[in-house]
């Protein structure tokens, strides 16, 4: 199983999933993961759910969502390929990296795309994610192509972020071979060297030609109004630290602010994360949580609804939530 912090709390807590090199989250807070030949899966059930029942036998709590199968075709462009093993080739073999884009400044469509490394084959694989049910199905948005790929058999990408600036960040290992030494047949044992070699390593830094430079702001001298401000920020990568600061200092003297931004701002983002920052500041009040049961965009019920868990029994949260056994919206069921 994955494992998640609570620093405050000096706790480890066992999450639903698992996952070898790469976990991440949308901006509504799904968590998704990869294995070497699975690029994609949906966490959909947390595992704290699950341990309500211990005699209920659960096969598994995330659910693959590729819908070009789990070892799917690559396209890769590289000349001079080097693959240790014939089982490699043309498929996803060593998926990592995963991340996905929220940074508001990628070009048109780009938003929510899933990116998915592959190092053996020389490329970064995108998808795009459309709801289906209480999950997600992940489509190729290149067909018979990649959103990356390397002519340069080196070209090792290994992880990506979104950055400050809207862009999408991925770190390049730069090496001959990813192969661990203990899998290499004997025979080419001699032929690679395994060193870091010059530390050629790099980090590429993908923009659209449409994007526009992004103000950057010193979060740590910001002041705590200032940081709620960024809560509405088109990039994730802004909204998360200051959230994530705001919670930090502990300063209540912007709840109210909190409160306005949670009633009345246009963006639902904005209004997910003024509810959550408030619960971090433990400033939430319940007729907040009751108003967001009924809000207009499913994923802001979602969200309340696991925020009116820690406030039950509660008359006034029962009589908004119990009718979203009925929702519309399947994820919100």
């Amino acid at each position: 199983m994955d494992v998640r912090f609570h620093p405050d709390q000096h706790k480890l807590e066992a999450v639903g999933g698992n996952s070898q090199f790469g976990n991440a989250f949308d901006a509504w807070g799904n968590r998704f993961t990869l294995w070497n030949n699975d690029h994609v899966r949906h966490v959909v059930i947390s595992k704290k759910y699950l341990d309500r029942n211990p005699f209920l036998a659960v096969p598994a709590a995330q659910q693959s969502i590729s819908d070009h199968e789990n070892q799917s075709t690559v396209y890769p462009v590289t000349r001079d390929p080097f693959h240790i093993h014939d089982s490699q080739t043309g498929h996803f073999t060593s998926c990592c990296g995963l991340s996905n884009y929220n940074g508001g400044n990628l070009g048109a469509g780009l938003e929510g795309s899933s990116f998915t490394c592959e190092p053996v084959h020389n490329l970064v694989h995108r998808d795009i994610l459309t709801p289906q049910g209480a999950t997600y199905v992940a489509r190729r948005a290149h067909e018979g192509s990649e959103f990356l790929a390397s002519t340069d058999a080196w070209f090792r990408p290994v992880f990506t972020a979104n950055g400050p600036d809207g862009a999408l960040y991925v770190v390049d290992f730069y090496h001959y071979t990813v192969e661990h030494p203990e899998f290499v047949p004997p025979e080419l044992l001699k032929q690679i060297d395994f060193e870091p070699r010059h530390k050629l390593g790099r980090i590429w830094r993908v923009l659209h030609e449409s994007s526009k430079p992004a103000p950057r702001p010193a979060l740590h001298q910001a002041t705590s109004a200032e940081l709620v401000a960024q809560l509405a920020n088109p990039n994730q990568w802004w909204r998360t630290h200051a959230q994530r600061l705001l919670v930090d200092r502990q300063d209540r003297a912007v709840v109210p602010q909190l409160e306005e931004l949670a009633r009345k701002n246009a963006s639902p983002l904005a209004r997910l994360h003024a509810l959550w920052t408030l619960d971090g500041l433990a400033a939430l009040p319940t007729d907040l949580v009751a108003a967001a049961l009924t809000d207009p965009h499913p994923r802001l019920r979602e969200n309340a609804v696991r925020l009116a868990e820690e406030r039950l029994p509660d008359p006034r949260l029962r009589e908004k939530l119990l009718p979203l056994y009925d929702d519309p919206d399947a994820r919100v069921q």
